[in-house]
């Protein structure tokens, strides 16, 4: 399975580098406004959630959002 590049040590992100994996980048508008009812992160979150499906399914390596 995949993992979240901020979870892994710098030797631990070192072997993970040397395999040559897939690399995604989550991209979520931090600071984009949806509303009253909803919070100014909700596009980062969104990334994250996708990114997470994403390592649970397949050995990538996610970037941070």
């Amino acid at each position: 399975s995949g993992v979240w590049l901020e979870e892994l040590t710098w030797i631990e992100a070192k072997a993970r580098f040397d395999a040559d994996p897939v690399v995604i980048i989550p991209i979520g508008a931090a600071s984009k406004a949806h509303g009253a009812h909803l919070p100014l992160k909700t596009d980062a979150l969104t990334a994250r959630a996708l990114g997470q499906r994403l390592i649970e399914r397949l050995p990538v390596v996610a970037a941070p959002p």
